[in-house]
């Protein structure tokens, strides 16, 4: 219940801020394009669904991961109320990750190969939080490792969508289809995870596809590296 109050009261403050923002008055331009046509012209381009594809990996991994932590953590015996603040604290430090994505590209990294190391990190870490022998410590710092790190994934690909989307008119259709990629992510890898872990009996053997799905990005990366060699400037 206090959870419900707290999303409510959070949706309140939102519709309080939109009202105080004042009216932008109409300007008269070009017609733009139909909504239709710029969504045809997205999808027959290359690069929104190579960001779209490596957002529904993460995601995917992401959600499995998260939402199942506190579940695997009643397995170590730790209380309900305890998981739960690990888990809020490690979803926390995602926000870290997407904030160093900014600076790092400003810096000029590249985008490619700053989604492969993540997606390198991010396999490690899964095989390290559940398939290693290490104790809870060890395997709840690789949990904060993996979603700090992830966080660098959503970070690029929202700061590259304005330059792989076909035209500044696409740039809203580009970033909807990143986000339908993220959902499908969402939909999928969860009830893959749940399904191998009722397979196996546990949660140690989830991180083979956690992990597949790591590398996925990996690949993903390196399409993305070719794709930057090619796509107009």
């Amino acid at each position: 219940r206090s959870v419900w109050i707290f999303c409510a009261a959070a949706a309140a403050l939102w519709a309080v801020l939109i009202a105080m923002v004042p009216a932008t008055p109409v300007v008269r331009g070009a017609q733009p394009a139909p909504v239709g046509a710029q969504a045809l012209e997205t999808m027959r381009s290359r690069g929104p669904w190579l960001l779209a594809a490596c957002f529904a990996f993460y995601a995917g991994q992401f959600t499995g991961i998260f939402g199942f932590l506190p579940s695997v953590y009643r397995e170590y015996g730790i209380s309900v109320q305890l998981g739960a603040s690990l888990t809020a604290v490690a979803v926390l430090s995602n926000g870290a990750g997407g904030l160093a994505a900014g600076l790092l590209l400003q810096r000029g990294v590249d985008r490619a190969t700053l989604i492969a190391v993540v997606g390198v990190t991010m396999a490690v870490c899964a095989w390290l939080a559940f398939g290693s022998t290490l104790d809870f410590g060890w395997r709840y710092a690789a949990i904060l490792v993996l979603s700090t790190v992830g966080g660098l994934i959503p970070g690029t690909l929202f700061a590259t969508a304005p330059f792989y989307a076909p035209t500044v008119a696409t740039v809203s259709t580009t970033v909807g289809l990143m986000q339908q990629g993220s959902g499908l992510g969402q939909i999928v890898l969860p009830p893959v995870i749940a399904a191998l872990a009722q397979y196996t009996g546990g949660w140690g053997s989830t991180w083979i596809a956690t992990g597949l799905a790591a590398l996925a990005t990996v690949a993903i990366a390196v399409l993305i590296r070719r794709y930057d060699a090619v796509r107009p400037r």
